[in-house]
């Protein structure tokens, strides 16, 4: 997220074919140690077809605080769309299905540094809501589906540059995800993680990197992920990377 750091405003609309309108407004304002952006924008269509119209309205705050040790800011965002979903689920079945979905965003923290230690403790969460019917017609099937998603992220990272290692950094985080939904019941996941990572640079042209990650799943056991890189500048001009990294996707 770009930080408000200038005065100014922002106004847009443009529209187009199948009743495509835009519109956005967005205003920034700092002053002394505060900067705050406030930005609103909705789009909306009738569609290229049946059954294809949108209107989606987005709402987003970014302000930030200096402080003496660094900066406190708080991010919040709210979007609303609603929107035909012919067949997007059902792929020659020719359903015209209708999805209705909220999302609500709130992520703040602190970026601190006090000698030579980064600090940047942070909270996330984030609220969604689905509403699906797979046939607004109700004609060939009556499935309609709501569904709440609560996210709760907590997390804390330190950094730290040491002559031997370069620049070191390590964090732990814990989230939690509560799943309601009117088809497919309560359902919950806990998981912690622990992650580093190190970046140094070995002589004028070479540089290095590395990163590992731990995540201990209540319904899926511990996974472990990570990379390691390397940065060759061949010439002012050229820049050779060789990688190799591990990653997983948890089946939600």
């Amino acid at each position: 997220t770009k930080k408000p750091k200038d005065n100014k405003a922002v106004m847009q609309f443009i529209a187009g074919q199948d009743n495509i309108k835009s519109g956005l407004f967005s205003v920034t304002r700092k002053a002394d140690n505060v900067g705050v952006r406030l930005s609103l924008s909705r789009q909306s269509s009738s569609g290229f077809s049946e059954d294809t119209d949108y209107k989606n309205f987005t709402a987003f705050l970014a302000s930030l605080v200096d402080m003496p040790m660094g900066e406190f800011s708080l991010n919040a965002g709210y979007q609303d769309k609603d929107y035909g979903a012919y067949d997007f689920y059902t792929p020659g079945l020719d359903f015209p299905s209708r999805e209705h979905v909220k999302t609500y965003i709130v992520d703040t923290g602190l970026n601190l540094g006090q000698s030579g230690l980064i600090i940047k403790p942070n909270f996330l969460w984030r609220s969604h809501y689905d509403t699906f019917v797979l046939d607004k017609t109700q004609r060939r099937s009556s499935y309609h589906n709501n569904h709440r998603t609560n996210v709760y992220l907590p997390s804390i990272y330190l950094q730290k540059e040491l002559p031997a290692l370069g620049k070191v950094g390590a964090g732990i985080e814990y989230a939690s995800e509560q799943i309601r939904s009117s088809n497919l019941g309560r359902h919950s996941r806990n998981h912690q993680s622990f992650f580093f990572d190190d970046a140094k640079e070995i002589s004028g042209k070479t540089s290095i990197a590395l990163s590992g990650r731990i995540d201990s799943y209540n319904d899926f056991g511990t996974n472990y992920s990570g990379s390691a890189g390397l940065k060759f500048n061949v010439s002012n001009n050229n820049v050779l990377h060789l990688g190799v990294s591990r990653s997983i996707r948890v089946p939600t």
